[in-house]
């Protein structure tokens, strides 16, 4: 009785967050509508919220963390673990989503493949967990980064090539280095006040985040979207075959601890990258597509992560 009653909280805990963010969603819809927030806004925000922001929480998890060897290794395997899954993604994405024109496809395979685990899984994590779930997200961020920037690209069929310097120095990357480094300067020195600045500034991230993503709902056909068997496909294999597969290869092959296992579910099973939208914008992809399944994979999110994270937290026990 006692189990299935923690089971229950910890569901009802997952769903509560996820409805708080669907209703930041909704204000972000509306404003839209309203004509409050325009797409040079949401341009500005976006960089505001993936150079700023996301830093921002990941210093902040840092200066409220006790490393330890085990933890740092945790970091280390979290990385090795979230490669995998993108691959995972890639392969099933590749083998079972087969459509034409090549453009559509290419939005299908993008979301199977790439989370929105920055604007969807970092914000849940910041209230589910503690601070080393927080940052054992950021690992799966900055692997979001790294496949965004080269295979994710590469399937729009650009010829143009990627900086090293856009893969490698991206918002996850410099908000581990700062934060390794003001874990540091706090062993010696480190004033009170930056620490409450930098916690301002983190505060920003779901608010902000889930702006952005009501404003790329606008425009979306409710009934297209339903009828997209392509786009229900995609979700299935992004939200919930790969999540499942992936968190009885964690309990089973891996045998990694509760938290870290918790951390990498709820990353895996956010819903595709907004990111394909602005793909298909730049590299005359197809954008009607790709905003209709980041909406329709992001509406559903609301129930298939509580629904994830639940049978994730029943097999960690």
């Amino acid at each position: 009785m006692g189990k299935s009653l923690f089971i229950l909280e910890f569901g009802s805990m997952v769903f509560t967050q996820a409805a708080v963010m669907l209703l930041l969603i909704i204000v972000g819809f509306i404003l839209t509508k309203r004509k409050m927030l325009s797409r040079a806004t949401i341009s500005q925000l976006t960089e505001i919220l993936l150079w700023i922001v996301t830093p921002a929480v990941i210093v902040k998890s840092f200066l409220n963390v006790q490393f330890s060897t085990e933890y740092i290794f945790n970091m280390l395997l979290a990385a090795l673990l979230a490669l995998l899954s993108h691959l995972v993604g890639f392969a099933a994405g590749f083998i079972f989503i087969k459509v034409r024109p090549h453009s559509r496809q290419t939005v299908y395979r993008f979301g199977s493949m790439i989370s929105n685990a920055g604007f969807m899984a970092l914000p849940l994590a910041e209230a589910l967990f503690s601070s080393e779930g927080v940052l054992f997200v950021s690992i799966y961020v900055i692997m979001v980064n790294i496949f965004i920037w080269t295979l994710g690209r590469s399937m729009f069929k650009t010829d143009e090539k990627t900086p090293i310097k856009k893969m490698i120095f991206n918002p996850g990357i410099i908000g581990i280095i700062i934060g390794i480094a003001a874990a540091a300067l706090k062993c010696i020195f480190w004033p009170q006040m930056l620490t409450e600045a930098i916690s301002y500034v983190a505060a920003l991230n779901t608010p902000l985040a889930m702006l952005i993503t009501g404003f790329y709902l606008v425009g979306a056909s409710a009934r297209s979207c339903i009828n997209d068997g392509c786009a229900w496909l995609m979700i299935f294999i992004r939200q919930i075959a790969l999540p499942v597969i992936m968190m009885l290869l964690f309990k089973f092959v891996f045998g990694i601890d509760e938290l870290l296992m918790l951390s990498m579910v709820l990353s895996i099973s956010a819903p595709c990258a907004v990111m394909v939208i602005m793909f298909s914008a730049k590299y005359n992809g197809d954008e009607y597509i790709a905003s209709q399944t980041v909406s329709l994979s992001t509406i559903t999110s609301i129930i298939t992560m509580p629904l994830i994270m639940t049978i994730a937290f029943i097999i960690s026990l």
